[in-house]
């Protein structure tokens, strides 16, 4: 079987070293205007997932707290980045596996503090957010960051169905401890 050979135009010989360069040095920019901006949009991403998370966890446990008339418990871990939840009927062997069962935040996102309006800015340790039975919850301001030094905020709001998400570190209640 013989090769297929392709006949070249006349005058066709290919490409000079200046065309190349040329090339490799647009390629080179784009990559370094675009890694940024990936890597933004990434970070961005687990931020977002973040709050929605811990925005769709509380709307989930107000709901169940209305429908089985039982106050539910939204606890953070500020050390272990780590969340979950109990029910004030819950026994103490079901609170400690739930807790072992904790939902870690994602990697490279953490919670710097919570604020809550009776106890002030807690920035360690363990923090519980009450979704009370009538339907409202224990007002607070969680204050999420990243490794890029972004900063957002879920404010939980007492009488409001719905969650206030800000692009920012936003301070709502002034008391600190």
């Amino acid at each position: 079987m013989k090769p297929i050979r392709i006949p070249k135009a006349p005058g066709q010989k290919g490409y000079t070293l200046i065309e190349v360069a040329v090339v490799i040095v647009l390629i080179g920019v784009i990559l370094l205007l675009a890694v940024p901006r990936v890597q933004d949009t990434v970070t961005s991403d687990r931020m977002r997932s973040a709050v929605r998370n811990l925005a769709g966890a509380a709307r989930a446990l107000r709901a169940e707290a209305v429908r089985e008339q039982v106050d539910h418990f939204l606890h953070i871990d500020l050390d272990r980045r780590a969340v979950w939840n109990t029910r004030d009927d819950m026994t103490a062997e079901v609170r400690t596996e739930r807790r072992s069962q904790a939902r870690p935040l994602p990697s490279g996102v953490r919670i710097v503090d919570v604020a809550l309006t009776d106890e002030g800015k807690k920035n360690q340790g363990e923090v519980v957010i009450r979704f009370f039975s009538q339907g409202y919850v224990q007002p607070a301001a969680i204050h999420l960051t990243d490794d890029g030094d972004r900063a957002m905020t879920l404010i939980l709001q007492p009488f409001l169905s719905t969650f206030e998400v800000k692009d920012s570190s936003v301070d709502v209640w002034q008391k600190s401890r």
